[in-house]
């Protein structure tokens, strides 16, 4: 029933692609501010970097899970903090 109703179906998938928009905004600001957290004009954070390297090899090469990746990406940032300070 509400599968058939046009106005109803348009007006879902302008809302899917707004949440798409959404998401992608703030995965570009997030990345951004982790991989330069002083801004533009700073240093890079190479190690962040390479942990985004690292995580979408592994998501998209090697399809591992995302529950996966992000667990072992918080316990190797952890690790470098105990390590490093």
């Amino acid at each position: 029933m509400l599968r058939g109703n046009r106005n109803l179906t348009d007006a879902l998938s302008g809302v899917t692609a707004a949440v798409v928009g959404v998401v992608l905004n703030l995965a570009l600001v997030f990345g951004a501010t982790v991989i330069w957290p002083g801004g533009l004009t700073a240093r890079m954070d190479w190690f962040a970097a390479l942990m985004s390297v690292v995580a979408f090899g592994a998501l998209y090469r090697f399809k591992a899970s995302v529950l996966w990746v992000v667990l072992a990406g918080g316990i190797i940032g952890l690790m470098r903090t105990v390590i490093f300070g």
